[in-house]
C-alpha cells in the first residue's frame, strides 16, 4: 500500500469538479493528518468517543406489529427456520416508510441480518415457486447460499404474496 499524496488527491478530485468531496470527508470523520518525510500524507482514523443524542423517528405500532406476527408465526424465521425470539423482527413485505401503517397480514419474522438483506432486495421469493432467491453477490456466502431455492417455513396468505410479488419485481424483474 502506498501512502497517500494527500495534495495529488485534491487535485484530481478538483479536475473533476468534486472538492466538496474531502471537505464532506473530513468534515464526517475525525481524522488525524500527520506527514511523513516523503512530503505525502498519512491519514489516521480516530473516530470520536462517548454518547451523542438525537431526535429519531420512531414507528408507532412497531411492538404490536411484532406481537402479532410472533403469535401468529411463532419464533420461525420465514426464511431460515426456528430462531430464538431475540434475533427475530418483524418485517414489513411492503415499504412502511411510504405507507405508514401497519397492515395485519403484511409482514414476516424474519431473523435481523435476513430483515436487512430482504429489504436491500438481496433476498427475496420467487413469485411463481414462492421460494428463496438469494442475488448472486450473495450467494457465495454459505449460510445465505444454501437458502436459494428453498421454500418458506410458513404458510402464505394471499395478501403475503402479493406484497412479496411486488418486492420481486421491485428487485428481480428485468426491465424491458
Amino acid at each position: 500500500m502506498r501512502p497517500l499524496h494527500w495534495a495529488g488527491l485534491t487535485a484530481a478530485l478538483a479536475a473533476r469538479g468534486a472538492v466538496r468531496a474531502v471537505d464532506r470527508l473530513v468534515a464526517r470523520a475525525d481524522l488525524s493528518l500527520s506527514i511523513p518525510p516523503a512530503g505525502s500524507f498519512r491519514v489516521e482514523f480516530a473516530p470520536p468517543q462517548g454518547h451523542g443524542r438525537a431526535l429519531v423517528r420512531v414507528r408507532r405500532g412497531q411492538r404490536q406489529f411484532r406481537e402479532h406476527l410472533l403469535a401468529e408465526q411463532g419464533q420461525v424465521c420465514a426464511f431460515s427456520g426456528p430462531a430464538p425470539e431475540r434475533v427475530l423482527e418483524a418485517g414489513h413485505l411492503y415499504s412502511y416508510a411510504q405507507l405508514g401503517t401497519h397492515l395485519r397480514h403484511g409482514g414476516l419474522m424474519l431473523r435481523r441480518d435476513i430483515h436487512r438483506l430482504f429489504d436491500d432486495g438481496m433476498l427475496s421469493v420467487s413469485p411463481s415457486r414462492l421460494s428463496v432467491d438469494v442475488a448472486p453477490e450473495l450467494a457465495r456466502y454459505p449460510q445465505y447460499g444454501r437458502l436459494h431455492g428453498q421454500e418458506l417455513h410458513l404458510r402464505l396468505r394471499s395478501e403475503q404474496v402479493d406484497w412479496l410479488a411486488q418486492h420481486w419485481q421491485e428487485h428481480r424483474a428485468t426491465p424491458m
